[in-house]
């Protein structure tokens, strides 16, 4: 009777209900799984990925500034200097370019404190970068370059360091990972609209290469290449200008060439260079900057440090690498850059010379009283440990199955049922059909193709489709009965796998391999026991990028071979644990993270869809369980952090935005603070 309820009113008498009755009389367990069912048909539509393509890739050149089309950019500063940067475009080997610094509020080009003029050269793909001396420190000043014809690029604002004599805040914006391909860079729209001394820059500045899921701004009409595989490159650029610039890539051209190309495309985003122009940038290259290959690293190095304004100083074994140390106000900042690249050998992710390096500056900082250590370098340190999460990455799992399974029902049952539900004034149902906002006008007429007393069919009467009805509904319902009590069969068992796997004492790291810190567990302990020898383990902040997570950690040493030296840990029990600081793993600014790679696992070439939003939740919440050293973990955000530096606290501030709306504002999500001498966020 319940389930007469849900029909039609007045399409069934009681006579013909009794008639058809064998035709509802499902199995309970069959009604109550075919409700579900129907609920989740209504909602199923959210679930379904959108088009992965962005119908406005929004790439395009700096033509108002022409010859310049790439915009400007800085890096590196010091208390009296800075690296100011430009491209020129032209077609003669060599040109000339002026430059000209100056305050904003006492100059202009042709009043400048300091300029000069500089040859871009063809072999450096007409890139030039100048080092500007004798400047005032902490002090903001505007640049920009003009060519033989008086054309002028856009105006360049930069700041110096602050001396000793300062001891007010100094604000640092985080970031990395930052994917054109990916999707818009808000971060760099709204890092660009901040007021703050420097950008930090944690590796992975460009990606040459797509992730299948990603293919969202890749221009159309490349040649067929590697780097863009997984993408359909055939179609038609809605702007001239990247026709234009999609023929200059060549690909049998060499690879310091494809390199450069690579970063004239990046230059192509206005939020980018509008970042680059904003603020100064201190840079780390990390594995997608230099090239993965052996053969290719100088390739990609050399295009990298024609178009980053960095100083790449011999300081260790003389050569080129990503090492600084950045002395900052009166004793506020260390910032010390670890190159995770070049340096690495056997038993150790930065090489032994660059940890005798660090030695000396952890001297030399302990020796000046430092307030704060700022140690970025691109990998994360803190560990994601396994050995806790079987039960839920298991749950995880069983839930997505079912949830895929659920979905698989519904496409063939919901059309079925929609028809037949149409006309219901059942209140329940008709709230579930205004969820659905199906317009499909059908009338069910359950007596119609009935045969009449004599034996012989009704021509004019309709077939009927409620047997097609009971028989599709009946078939799906079942079968899903079979799906779940699969699933959790396999539950069980991946469970117990995971169980046996991720057992024992020793800590189960995420990663593992040779080219991060999880691989590298002796070289990290080094690096502790020369914070303890130097008095210098309170008071660091690690910042690190690559993961496309954002984690908020705090730094305890562990035992590799004890795995509750880890995930005993609580963050008020201060006389339990050794702290070496805490770690700040910024977000991605646009490279895929949890949720794309979802995607991607399941087969759907697109961006965002509530089933990866469930199952990349899932991820956060399961792995914050199972790594209590983790204060904050989000898997799917994009967006940067500002970390802001004053002689009692560090206070950071996360920005997310989305990547896959073209007008997403970025919004403040959290904020954490770290008191000096205390070593946890709080």
């Amino acid at each position: 009777n319940r389930f007469k309820d849900l029909l039609p009113i007045g399409i069934l008498d009681e006579q013909s209900y009794n008639q058809y009755q064998p035709i509802y009389s499902y199995h309970k367990m069959e009604r109550a799984f075919l409700s579900l069912l129907f609920v989740l048909t209504v909602l199923s539509l959210s679930f379904w990925p959108a088009s992965s393509r962005f119908s406005d890739i929004r790439l395009n050149l700096d033509v108002d500034n022409e010859p310049f089309l790439h915009g400007v950019g800085s890096g590196d500063p010091l208390t009296n200097s800075v690296l100011i940067w430009t491209r020129i475009n032209t077609s003669f080997a060599q040109a000339a370019v002026d430059w000209a610094v100056w305050k904003p509020a006492s100059g202009s080009f042709e009043t400048p404190e300091k300029s000069g003029t500089i040859l871009a050269n063809a072999s450096a793909d007409h890139t030039v970068t100048v080092d500007v001396t004798d400047l005032e420190p902490n002090t903001r000043y505007h640049y920009q370059f003009r060519d033989s014809s008086n054309r002028s690029s856009v105006l360049g604002s930069t700041f110096t360091l602050p001396d000793t004599t300062y001891s007010g805040n100094f604000d640092v914006l985080a970031t990395s990972c930052t994917s054109l391909y990916s999707g818009y860079m808000h971060s760099y729209k709204s890092i660009a609209e901040q007021d703050a001394n420097l950008v930090l820059h944690l590796g992975d500045y460009i990606y040459p290469d797509v992730d299948p899921q990603e293919c969202n701004r890749v221009p159309q009409q490349l040649c067929d290449y590697e780097w863009w595989e997984p993408c359909d490159t055939s179609g038609a650029n809605s702007n001239p200008l990247i026709d234009d610039f999609a023929a200059e890539f060549n690909c049998t051209a060499s690879e310091v060439e494809k390199y450069r190309w690579v970063h004239r495309m990046y230059l192509m985003d206005p939020d980018f260079r509008a970042a680059r122009a904003a603020h100064p940038f201190v840079v780390l290259y990390d594995n997608h900057d230099t090239s993965d290959e052996e053969a290719f690293f100088e390739d990609g190095l050399q295009a990298f440090l024609e178009y980053t304004p960095m100083r790449a100083e011999i300081e260790i074994d003389n050569t080129v690498n990503s090492s600084r140390h950045f002395r900052i106000g009166n004793n506020l900042v260390d910032l010390i850059t670890v190159d995770t690249r070049t340096y690495q050998e056997t038993n150790s992710l930065i090489g032994f010379e660059q940890e005798n390096w660090l030695d000396g500056v952890f001297q030399n900082s302990s020796d000046s009283e430092t307030r704060w250590r700022l140690i970025a370098n691109p990998k994360m340190v803190v560990p994601y440990g396994l050995n806790k999460l079987p039960l839920g990455i298991s749950l995880i799992f069983m839930v997505v199955v079912t949830l895929l399974a659920f979905l698989l029902l519904c496409c063939c049952v919901s059309p079925k049922v929609l028809n037949f539900l149409k006309d219901s004034d059942n209140k329940h149902v008709k709230f579930l059909l205004q969820l659905s906002k199906k317009e499909e006008e059908t009338t069910v007429n359950p007596m119609a193709g009935e045969k009449k007393e004599d034996g012989i069919d009704n021509p004019d009467a309709e077939q009927s489709e409620m047997p097609k009805v009971e028989k599709c509904c009946s078939i799906c319902a079942r079968i899903g009965i079979c799906v779940l009590a699969v699933t959790i069969l396999v539950w069980i068992a991946s469970f117990i796998a995971l169980k046996a796997m991720l057992g024992g004492d020793d800590v189960i790291y995420l990663d593992s391999s040779d080219h991060v810190w999880g691989g590298n567990y002796d070289s990290l302990q080094r690096i502790f026991a020369s914070m303890d020898s130097n008095n210098v383990r309170d008071n660091n902040i690690w910042v690190a990028g690559d993961m496309h997570f954002t984690v908020f950690s705090d730094i305890i040493g562990w035992d590799d071979s004890k795995a509750e030296t880890l995930f005993s840990y609580r963050p008020d029990k201060d006389e339990d644990f050794t702290r070496y600081g805490v770690e700040i793993v910024t977000p991605s600014g646009s490279r895929g993270n949890v949720d794309e790679k979802v995607e991607e696992l399941l087969g759907f070439k697109a961006q965002k869809s509530a089933l990866n939003s469930l199952f990349s939740n899932s991820i956060d919440f399961v792995t914050r369980k199972g790594n209590p050293h983790m204060r904050l973990f989000d898997g799917s955000q994009h967006g940067y952090t500002l970390i802001t530096f004053s002689p009692t606290k560090v206070t950071t501030k996360l920005y997310y935005a989305d990547i896959r709306d073209i007008n997403a504002k970025t919004k403040l999500f959290d904020t954490l603070t770290v008191e000096h001498g205390k070593s946890k966020w709080s």
